[in-house]
C-alpha cells in the first residue's frame, strides 16, 4: 500500500480517537463499540464502509450515528479519483460540524487533500487553492467573536492549540508545489501563533530547506523529526549525515543523546519554605501505542529530573489503551481496575486524579507545568506518617523490609517494584520508558518484610501478554516482560482504600 494512502486511512481513524476515549470512560461499553473500532481499522476502504453500513443497519439509534456517516463519507473520500469529488464530499462534512471540530476540520481536509492517493494526479494548481480556501477560512473562524462566544470557556484553549496547524498545511501545500519560500512563510506563521516545535513542524522545515539545497538546515530539521521517528525522517537524517561528515561514525550515539534530552530545561526543585519529610506519589496511566501520551511521558520524565526521590516517587502503568501494549502486564492492569482508569493518559497525585490528557512530544513542556504545580500544592504539607523503606536484590529474589512509624485502618500498605527504565520503541515515539511498574502488591501493615521473585512476576506478565493476545486474536511483534536487575527500584506508599489519598511514600534503589 502506498504511504499516502496509510496516512489518508490513519486521518480517518483520527477522527475517531474522540470516540474511543470516550467510550473507554464508560463502566459498559454498548453492543456495537467493538464493532466499529474494527471497522474503522479497515484498510480496504470498501469494506470498511461495508462494515460501517452494517452497524448503522443492526443499530438504527446508536449513540455514534455521527461517528459512522463521518467515517463512511472519509473512506468514500479516500476512494475518490478526482478533486471535484473530494472536495464535494468534505463540503458535506462541513455542512455537519460545528464548535471546534468545524475548526480541526479545516485542517483535517486539508491535510486530507495533500495525503490523497490520486494527489499525483490531480491538478497541483487547484490542490494549493484548495487548501488556501480552507486556510484562510480556518484563520476567520478563529478570530470570529461570535464563534469563540459559542464555546465553552473550559474548551476555548483548543483554538489556540488548532490554529496554529492550519500553517502547517499551507506549508505542506507550498511543499507539494515546490515553492520553499512560501512554505517557510507559512512556517514562520505557525511559529508566530505559538505553534510548538512539533515533529511534523520540523519535517516541513526539513523538506522545505532540503528544496532549497540547504544540507546542514535540512540535517538539523530531520534529525529534530527523526527523534519520533517521524516519516521517513530518520532515513533521510542518516543520507544527510554521511553525506556531510562522510561516514556514519558517531551517528547512532548522537541520535540516542537527543532522544534521551528533553525538549525544554525546567530548573531543578529546591523548597522554597520548610519541607516536612512529604513525599508525593505521582502516578501515570499511559501506553506505549497511545500517541497522546507522549506528551504526558515526557511531562514526567521531566518531573523525575526535576525532583529528586527525596520529595517524589513515580510510578508508571502501562495499559492496552487504545492498543496493544507489551508493557502492561497483571500488575498495571489491576492498578487501573483500583482508580476505575479507563483512558490513557491519567494521572494521579497521592490518589487525586489531575491533569488529564496529553498531546504529542512538544505538549511535554505544559504537562510538565500542571503537574509541577499539582507537586507543590502538596510536597509542603506535614505528613500523617513517616515510612521506612530498604529493598536488596539476592539472585532472582528482591528482599523488601518496610516500616511505618504509624498504622492507617481502612489503608493500604502498598509495594510497587519498578524498572527504572525500559527501551521500547511503541507507537507514539517514546523509547526509553521510566519507572514501569512490574509487580505491585499489598503488604500486611505491620509484616515489615516481604520477597518478590521475579521469574514469578515475569511468568505473570507474560500469561497476561499470552491471554490478551488470545482475546484479542493479536500477535505482539516483542514481548519485552523480562525484568532488568540492574535497574530495579522500590516505592511503599499508604493509601486510603475509600478516599484513594495517599498519605505519605517512599523510594529506594534495590541494592
Amino acid at each position: 500500500m502506498k504511504k499516502r494512502t496509510i496516512v489518508t486511512l490513519l486521518i480517518g481513524i483520527i477522527f475517531i480517537l474522540p470516540l474511543i476515549s470516550q467510550a473507554q470512560t464508560q463502566r459498559q461499553r454498548p453492543p456495537e463499540y467493538d464493532r466499529l473500532r474494527q471497522a474503522m481499522r479497515l484498510e480496504d476502504l470498501n469494506e470498511r464502509i461495508k462494515a460501517l453500513e452494517g452497524i448503522k443497519a443492526d443499530f438504527p439509534d446508536t449513540r455514534y450515528l455521527s461517528t459512522i456517516e463521518t467515517g463512511i463519507v472519509r473512506a468514500r473520500i479516500g476512494l475518490s479519483d478526482s478533486l471535484d469529488a473530494v472536495l464535494k464530499l468534505q463540503q458535506e462534512l462541513f455542512a455537519s460540524q460545528a464548535g471546534v471540530g468545524k475548526l480541526y476540520l479545516y485542517y483535517q481536509s486539508s491535510m486530507e487533500l495533500l495525503n490523497h492517493k490520486m494527489l499525483d494526479q490531480f491538478d497541483q494548481r487547484k490542490v494549493t487553492k484548495a487548501v488556501e480556501d480552507y486556510i484562510l477560512q480556518g484563520v476567520k473562524l478563529a478570530k470570529d467573536s461570535d464563534f469563540i462566544n459559542s464555546i465553552p470557556e473550559r474548551n476555548r484553549g483548543s483554538i489556540d492549540l488548532i490554529t496554529p496547524r492550519l500553517y502547517l498545511a499551507m506549508s505542506k501545500a507550498y511543499i507539494n508545489e515546490k515553492s520553499s519560500d512560501k512554505s517557510l512563510e507559512s512556517l514562520r506563521a505557525y511559529k508566530d501563533m505559538g505553534g510548538p516545535d512539533s515533529k511534523n513542524y520540523f519535517y516541513l522545515c526539513a523538506q522545505s530547506y532540503e528544496l532549497q539545497g540547504k544540507d546542514q538546515e535540512s540535517f538539523e530539521n530531520y534529525f529534530q523529526a527523526a527523534v519520533e521517528s517521524y516519516e521517513d525522517s530518520l532515513e533521510k537524517t542518516k543520507a544527510l549525515y554521511r553525506k556531510l561528515n562522510g561516514s556514519m561514525e558517531g551517528f547512532e550515539q548522537k541520535l540516542e543523546a537527543k532522544q534521551r534530552e528533553l525538549p525544554f530545561h525546567p530548573d531543578h526543585f529546591k523548597p522554597e519554605k520548610p519541607w516536612q519529610g512529604k513525599v508525593v506519589l505521582a502516578e501515570l496511566f499511559t501506553g506505549a501505542e497511545c500517541p497522546p501520551c507522549a506528551g504526558a511521558d515526557i511531562g514526567f520524565d521531566a518531573l523525575l529530573d526535576v525532583y529528586s526521590s527525596e520529595y517524589l516517587a513515580v510510578l508508571e502503568y502501562h495499559l492496552h489503551i487504545p492498543r496493544p501494549d507489551p508493557l502492561a502486564n497483571h500488575a498495571t492492569v489491576e492498578r487501573a481496575k483500583f482508580y476505575n482508569c479507563r483512558s490513557a493518559p491519567s494521572s494521579f497525585f497521592d490518589g487525586e486524579s489531575k491533569f488529564g490528557g496529553g498531546g504529542d512530544r512538544s505538549a511535554g513542556e505544559r504537562k510538565f507545568g500542571q503537574y509541577s504545580g499539582g507537586i507543590q500544592a502538596l510536597i509542603y504539607a506535614a505528613p500523617e506518617l513517616k515510612l521506612q523503606l530498604q529493598a536488596t536484590i539476592k539472585g532472582d529474589l528482591v528482599e523488601i523490609s518496610y516500616q511505618s512509624n504509624t498504622i492507617l485502618n481502612n489503608a493500604d500498605y502498598n509495594i510497587a517494584l519498578v524498572q527504572k527504565e525500559q527501551n521500547y520503541a511503541g507507537g507514539n515515539g517514546i523509547l526509553f520508558h521510566k519507572m514501569v511498574v512490574r509487580e505491585f502488591l499489598t503488604a500486611v501493615p505491620d509484616g515489615k518484610k516481604v520477597s518478590i521473585n521475579l521469574p514469578e512476576s515475569e511468568g505473570k506478565a507474560a500469561q497476561h501478554l499470552s491471554a490478551y493476545e488470545k482475546q484479542n486474536s493479536f500477535a505482539f511483534n516483542e514481548k519485552p516482560y523480562q525484568i532488568d536487575r540492574s535497574q530495579l527500584g522500590v516505592v511503599f506508599f499508604v493509601q486510603d482504600r475509600e478516599t484513594k489519598k495517599v498519605y505519605n511514600a517512599i523510594v529506594v534503589d534495590v541494592k
